[in-house]
């Protein structure tokens, strides 16, 4: 059985000097709804509303983060880790920091307090594959943030970046509480 509750098939034809072929039978999977109306495309090359900068330390997780952004309308641009993404970091060309709460070569608090440093409203999205817990735990206190989990869909990283990116009238400035 699959998760639809309808049957799977497997059908075998086999013919000694001829060979062997499966054929799987699946039942069609209905679509999910969307939870809103849908995402507007942005060309490839726009930037419209910004420039993003993606620090993971995991290459699949960057290219899916780009793929996203551009869909949203912003350019993005990568870093492989916390180093790489401070040096990258250049406050009039960044809009917003999405940053991977555990990378191998520096702690994110560090990078995090390293943007803040040079950039003090800087907005940065925190992005996990731990649990919820852990992560606001580790973002008490802390003003101007986001925190996304792993796997994030584009409707998830669409309703982050408006939060912490639209004007004041728009959105209360979001703060973890401590």
């Amino acid at each position: 059985m699959v998760a639809s509750g309808l049957p799977a098939a497997l059908c075998v034809e086999s013919q000694p000097g001829r060979g062997t072929t499966f054929r799987v039978l699946l039942p069609a999977a209905r679509a999910p709804e969307p939870t809103r109306g849908p995402l507007p495309l942005a060309s490839a090359g726009a930037a419209e509303r910004g420039r993003v900068l993606v620090i993971d330390d995991q290459e699949g997780v960057r290219k899916v983060a780009r793929r996203a952004l551009r869909r949203l309308g912003f350019e993005a641009v990568l870093a492989a880790g916390g180093r790489e993404g401070i040096e990258a970091f250049v406050p009039a060309e960044i809009d917003c920091v999405l940053l991977d709460l555990t990378m191998p070569d520096m702690k994110s608090e560090d990078v995090f307090d390293e943007l803040r440093r040079v950039d003090p409203g800087v907005p940065i999205v925190f992005i996990s594959g731990h649990s919820e817990a852990d992560v606001a735990e580790r973002l008490v206190g802390k003003t101007r943030v986001g925190r996304l989990q792993k796997p994030f869909d584009l409707d998830r990283l669409s309703r982050e970046l408006d939060a912490l990116l639209g004007s004041a009238e728009e959105a209360p400035e979001p703060t973890i509480p401590g």
